[in-house]
């Protein structure tokens, strides 16, 4: 049988920052989906609201994607830590 460690204080702090990055990520998803897109349409028109999200929609994904990738290394690295089988890891 194969004792796996207690995880050790950075890889704590690693799970920890994974975990608000990708809060953040999912955080803006739903605020721009569910608060930001609807209001454009109604306060703007579906003119005005179309171009204003034309222009919001790069620098949207450019915060998905920054928040995705600075989340995502974190937590595959503290999952494969949980797994026993030493191929597993890193």
């Amino acid at each position: 049988m194969t004792h796996i460690a207690a995880p050790s204080e950075t890889t704590e702090h690693k799970a920890k920052a994974g975990v608000i990055a990708l809060t953040a990520w999912v955080g803006s998803v739903l605020f721009f989906s569910f608060g930001v897109a609807p209001i454009a349409f109604t306060a703007a028109g579906p003119d005005s609201g179309r171009k204003f999200l034309k222009a919001l929609l790069p620098r949207f994904y450019a915060w998905g994607a920054i928040w995705g990738a600075t989340g995502a290394p974190p937590l595959a690295e503290v999952a494969s830590w949980s797994c026993p089988d030493p191929a597993c890891r890193w």
